[in-house]
This record gives C-alpha cells, sequence and structure tokens, in this order.
C-alpha cells in the first residue's frame, strides 16, 4: 500500500488533529478513522465519468504517536470499481498540501 505517514506526534497533538478532522469531514463509523474527499477537479477522465461513485477519498489513520493516510483513492459508495485508483501526481501533491495546511493551522511542527 501507498502511504503517506506523519510520525512522532505526541498525544495531544494526535488529540487535537483527530478533532480537527471531526469537525472538517466528519466522522466515519470507525474511531480515529476520516474519509477525505478529494477535490473533484483533480478527478481523471475515468473518474469523472462515474459520478454515482463521488466523491473520491483518501484515507486517514490517526494513531496515539502517527498519522496514516493511504494514497489510494477510493468511493465510499462500491467495494470495487475502475475509478479506484492509487493518487496520480496532482491528487498525491494535494492530499499532502491538505495535511500540510492542517498540521500548520494546528500550529503542528513534527
Amino acid at each position: 500500500m501507498k502511504q503517506y505517514v506523519i510520525t512522532e506526534l505526541s498525544p495531544e497533538e494526535s488529540e487535537a488533529i483527530s478533532a480537527y478532522l471531526k469537525e472538517k469531514v466528519g466522522f466515519s463509523g470507525i474511531i480515529d478513522f476520516f474519509w477525505i474527499p478529494v477535490d473533484p477537479g483533480l478527478y481523471t477522465k475515468e473518474q469523472e465519468t462515474h459520478i454515482d461513485c463521488a466523491p473520491l477519498c483518501f484515507s486517514v489513520e490517526m494513531d496515539v504517536d502517527q498519522l496514516t493516510c493511504e494514497f489510494l483513492l477510493r468511493t465510499r459508495k462500491k467495494v470495487a470499481c475502475d475509478c479506484i485508483k492509487y493518487a496520480t501526481a496532482k491528487q498525491r501533491e494535494w492530499i499532502i498540501e491538505f495535511l500540510d495546511e492542517m498540521l500548520n493551522q494546528l500550529n503542528i511542527h513534527p
């Protein structure tokens, strides 16, 4: 699995990130697990045609001392579909910028 991992977070920082994500994207139904919708303007041509699958999301899992983000874009509506793919370079850049901006807003600098 292709992932982006931020380590060496304090328990307080992890709690702050979880609270931020709960406020911004909502509760996924799984503790410390979040689905972050990707900007639809970054969808590939194939992903754009899968209107019933939107929004495509990446996942973030929080642990006591780290954040793990998967670069696999998924739909929450189907288990398997042709639009479920690893993020393109532009999508990966957007994901990392989203996380960096979140950390900056929370004044977390691991």
